[in-house]
C-alpha cells in the first residue's frame, strides 16, 4: 500500500486532490485515489519497486513524486502543492 499526504505550501491538508500512478515497475491498470479531509490517501501497490505518482488539485500546480515500495508492499510519500 502506498500511503501519503498532500498539503499546500502553508502545511494545510488538501482534500480531494487526485493522486494517480503515472509509472510503475510493471504495467498496471489505471490506479488513482482522492485525498480525504486530512489530505491523506492510499493506493494499492502492484508489487515492489519504484513508482511515480502524479498529484493534482483544483487551483494548484501538478506535482510528480517518486516512491519506493518495499518487500512488504509499503511505501510512503508526502507531497506539497503550490498554488497556480
Amino acid at each position: 500500500m502506498i500511503r501519503g499526504t498532500v498539503r499546500d505550501v502553508d502545511g494545510r491538508p488538501l482534500a480531494n486532490a487526485r493522486v494517480m500512478v503515472s509509472a510503475a515497475p510493471a504495467p498496471v491498470p489505471d490506479i488513482a485515489a482522492l485525498t480525504d479531509a486530512e489530505g491523506a490517501f492510499g493506493l494499492e501497490a502492484q508489487g515492489t519497486g519504484s513508482y511515480e505518482l502524479a498529484i493534482v488539485a483544483d487551483g494548484y500546480g501538478r506535482v510528480e513524486v517518486a516512491v519506493d515500495v518495499d518487500d512488504l508492499g509499503e511505501g510512503e510519500v508526502n507531497a506539497v502543492l503550490e498554488p497556480l
